[in-house]
């Protein structure tokens, strides 16, 4: 990929590097019957976050596995072991089919063709808006498998995995500066209180996870050279180390009250989409017409 001469060893990885990456061109190095070969993809736009879409996911067969407690899916009488074989007539051979074919109809009936112990019936089923999508709460489950780990060994899987989503937040930044990714992915309180409300209806292992995250994340922009917060100041202190002198307390003012406007601005754009992410549809439609 141009500019990532990274080696994706995992699915994880190939999604993010796709997610970030809607409506641009990506130079993709692929093997095929063992031989090397470049090809080009465009992601396209999806969701309101405006996520790259590349139509490439690992298999996993469009079952229902686990359904969100009062959802539309339970409503409908949809269970597990279910097999949704068709969305409005549209055939779903992976669940991923099930997500882009239900996501663009939020608040629409849609028709499912289901296969229970063998018998095919029919359900509609209207899914709900969350943030412009359309879910009716048969959740995502990938097949995994628990590990019981000691506590170093358990320690050392924490670093590694800190050190990969650091790794990935700062590539999401670095591609948010250059403009390779698009401001809507970012999510601000009423995103995240919205998502932290799926991560917990999801289970206590996804909620603690989240949490995690954040509190990385949140750490690592804490550290940023910006003025006003602390990798603020440290920069400050640094440059004052390499000058050798104190800089006056007026050029210490203006800087961070230019770093307070900053930071202003950011939260009035990341609100700006939060609150566009939760609009009706026909508003939100409206808006990006305009």
């Amino acid at each position: 990929m141009p500019g990532d001469r990274s080696l994706y060893l995992s699915w994880r990885d190939l999604d993010a590097a796709f997610l970030t990456a809607g409506g641009r061109e990506l130079d993709v190095t692929i093997e095929r019957h063992g031989a090397l070969r470049g090809v080009t993809v465009t992601p396209e736009k999806v969701t309101r976050y405006h996520f790259g879409y590349a139509g490439i996911h690992p298999p996993l067969e469009p079952i229902v596995v686990q359904l969100v407690a009062g959802s539309p899916a339970v409503r409908a009488g949809l269970a597990p072991g279910d097999r949704i074989v068709s969305v409005n007539g549209e055939p779903v051979d992976q669940f991923w089919d099930l997500i882009r074919l239900i996501s663009p109809h939020p608040e629409e009936s849609v028709t499912l063709e289901v296969v229970r112990d063998g018998r095919p019936f029919t359900v509609d089923v209207v899914p709900q808006n969350e943030g412009g999508e359309g879910k009716i709460g048969v959740a995502l489950v990938f097949p995994t498998e628990v590990q019981r780990l000691g506590p170093v060994a358990a320690v050392a899987a924490s670093v590694t995995d800190c050190r990969r989503m650091t790794r990935e937040t700062f590539r999401v930044i670095g591609k948010l500066l250059t403009r390779r990714a698009s401001m809507r992915q970012v999510s601000g309180p009423i995103d995240i209180a919205r998502i932290s409300g799926e991560a917990a209806r999801s289970g206590f292992h996804t909620l603690v996870w989240l949490m995690g995250l954040i509190s990385l994340q949140l750490g690592i922009f804490n550290l940023l050279p910006i003025p006003i917060l602390d990798g603020g100041h440290l920069t400050i202190i640094a440059f004052e180390s390499t000058i050798r002198r104190d800089l006056s307390i007026r050029v210490k003012e203006r800087i961070l009250e230019v770093g307070f406007v900053l930071l202003v601005l950011l939260m009035v754009v990341v609100l700006f989409n939060d609150i566009v992410k939760i609009l009706p549809e026909s508003v939100y439609r409206l808006i990006s017409k305009g």
